[in-house]
């Protein structure tokens, strides 16, 4: 039976005709006069607030004003790494020398023009880098989520960059952000703002599901995408079969030929989520831009920039099953998606209450929503940043240091003494959880070895090497204490640190601790995996012995995926490593690179430029 037999249509669509929303339509300025008067207006200037909506061809204005500006490389920042990836191909595509760094991906050639990142690459690696031009893209983005509003922030406010240009689309009080902006990045800033599109946006209320192609499908789950998915796949026949085969030998040219999700494909419609593995993404961005399929089904990752020229967006839900409602100007960002200029003279924005009616979050229902937001006016700028708790516990920054830093950076109030104690709490928490983390480790250990759980202080053989184990670790609790800080990771809860880092510490076998963290119900979770190699990654040499399956499992999966750790990078933490443990000697250094299990070839260390590393950290007979 077919989806579409189950609704009363009639019921749906009684009043699908009775609505204008012609008042709501948006004509466009048609010979992009405003781009000529950005670039004159801007072109002179080093610090530059672009705001404009989605889809009027910012691109253009910003690689023009880059240009004229003599510092290189030019850093283009995005939110996300299919964004990232995408300017990358735009650029090689111009006859750039592009280089491409992501965390999922990194490609770093000689002498290139122009670098994409993500936000927190930026932030992380190149803030300190004076001689370049930043272009902070897709900025708007801060506003709509909090977790990585941190990196936006820290981004601008380190940067030594000599010009710097943020591209956003439009939003509230453009003069509020300027100021905001400013203070943050302790430098002024010329804003030029548009209001034109290029094209045509037309918003038509609700569209029957048969009616739906040409379309970006928003959904704001992986559960609402894969139900909207089977929908549309169930009342489409499969496309020609040349476009079959096109789309065959597209798979397997990316290595996505046992995708599960292929045969929707063949129907013209992909899915496109975080969930997804980098190659498959890159993969639905190709069959979109070859034509091989029409109709795109994904979350509000689709609203930042992913170039998938389209005639409509269709909006399956409107809300976000903790967050509630979408704001409006997210609503206007994914709207702005709608008729790329060049494909199409018109831009279409719908609902459709059928997909609604089936994958719909919690009482919103979209019809509703979609109301609503046409005629809210955009929301002014709302952040509240975040405490960077691994700072803290490197004694980079105080307790107090983080505090005042969020309240004078963030939008909203912040009750100090009130964030504090919640600072407080959770190093407690860290630093609390450690010894009982090590006991329910070092109780898990005897088990599997008597099987039995027997009182720690009533240990008798064989178990007395473990009570000994465990003596050991409390007496050094300070220096292990002191090791969480080195080893925290951000992206993990500060349970999950204290947790994780306790097994690693009391010899728990890797293979254990991977199958815990990267898989899910027997199967490989891949964003957890590469998540977990990060962590790793993070991790001072002497404890990553055991964990370079991680990089070949990941490989195994996708291997457009960067698994590379600077040589230099090592180099560094063995060295310190070495010179705290008073064993400074060439064949420490040698015996420290041999157990790591991250693909560096420490016989190629022989360099002069990391023989001077070594000498300068102080390595005393390095005779290699």
């Amino acid at each position: 039976m077919k989806y579409r037999d189950l609704f009363d249509e009639e019921d749906l669509m009684s009043d699908f005709n009775n609505k204008d929303y012609s008042k709501y339509d948006i004509k466009a300025d048609s010979d992009f006069k405003w781009q000529k008067n950005c670039i004159d207006e801007i072109n002179d200037k080093n610090n530059v607030i672009l705001s404009s909506p989605t889809g009027s061809g910012k691109t253009k204005v910003f690689l023009e004003w880059a240009e004229n500006k003599k510092e290189r490389p030019i850093i283009i920042t995005s939110p996300i790494k299919a964004l990232s990836n995408q300017r990358y191909r735009e650029l090689v595509e111009r006859g750039y020398k592009v280089a491409l760094e992501t965390g999922d991906i990194k490609n770093i050639p000689e002498d290139y023009d122009y670098l994409c990142v993500t936000q927190e690459i930026y932030t992380n690696k190149y803030v300190d880098r004076e001689d370049v031009t930043v272009i902070f893209d897709e900025f708007h983005y801060i506003f709509e989520n909090s977790d990585r509003a941190r990196a936006y922030v820290d981004g601008l406010y380190k940067s030594k960059a000599k010009n710097l240009l943020l591209c956003s689309a439009t939003f509230g009080n453009i003069k509020e952000f300027k100021k905001y902006i400013e203070k943050i990045a302790g430098r002024e800033f010329s804003v030029f703002e548009n209001h034109e599109r290029i094209t045509d946006m037309h918003f038509g209320g609700d569209i029957e599901l048969h009616n739906i192609e040409n379309a970006l499908v928003i959904a704001f789950s992986k559960d609402g995408i894969d139900r909207a998915v089977e929908l549309l796949r169930s009342l489409r026949d499969e496309q020609s079969l040349e476009k079959v085969q096109k789309i065959r030998e597209l798979a397997e040219q990316y290595k996505v030929s046992g995708d599960r999700s292929l045969k929707d494909l063949f129907f013209g419609i992909a899915k496109y989520h975080g969930a997804m593995l980098p190659k498959q993404k890159i993969f639905i961005e190709k069959c979109f831009e070859n034509g091989l399929i029409d109709t795109v089904v994904g979350t509000d990752a689709l609203a930042l920039g992913v170039n998938f020229p389209i005639e409509n967006v269709v909006f399956a839900q409107l809300a976000k099953y903790y967050e509630g409602p979408i704001s409006k100007n997210l609503f206007d960002q994914l709207s702005g998606r709608a008729g790329r200029k060049g494909y199409f003279n018109q831009g279409n924005v719908y609902y459709c209450s059928q997909l609604g009616m089936m994958i719909e979050c919690r009482d919103y229902r979209v019809g509703d929503l979609y109301e609503k937001n046409l005629q809210k006016k955009n929301e002014n700028i709302s952040i509240e940043l975040t405490p960077k708790i691994k700072d803290i516990l490197n004694k980079k920054s105080s307790v107090m240091d983080e505090v005042d830093y969020i309240a004078e950076f963030s939008t909203v109030d912040v009750n100090k003494e009130e964030m504090s104690e919640n600072i407080e709490e959770t190093i407690n928490s860290i630093y609390s959880s450690f010894k009982q983390n090590v006991l329910k480790i070092m109780s898990d250990l005897i088990y599997e070895e008597i099987g039995t759980r027997p009182d720690l202080s009533k240990l008798d053989f064989p178990t007395r090497l473990y009570s000994k184990m465990y003596d050991s670790l409390m007496t050094k609790e300070s220096e292990y204490c002191d090791n969480i800080a080195k080893v925290y990771f951000e992206e993990y809860s500060p349970e999950t640190n204290s947790k994780l880092f306790t097994k690693v510490l009391c010899g728990v076998e890797p293979d254990k601790i991977i199958e815990e963290m990267c898989y899910s119900n027997g199967y490989v979770d891949f964003l957890s995996m590469m998540q977990f190699q990060k962590y790793v990654n993070n991790l001072p040499v002497q404890y990553r012995k055991g964990f370079g399956k991680v990089s070949t499992l990941i490989r195994d999966i996708d291997d457009s995926v960067d698994l590379n750790v600077s040589k230099i990078k090592v180099l560094d933490e063995v060295a310190e490593d070495l010179r705290v443990s008073d064993k400074l000697s060439a064949k420490n250094v040698m015996k420290v690179l041999e157990m790591q299990k991250n693909d560096i070839d420490h016989k190629n260390i022989a360099n002069m430029e990391e023989l001077k590393l070594l000498e300068d950290s102080g390595l005393e007979d390095y005779d290699d």
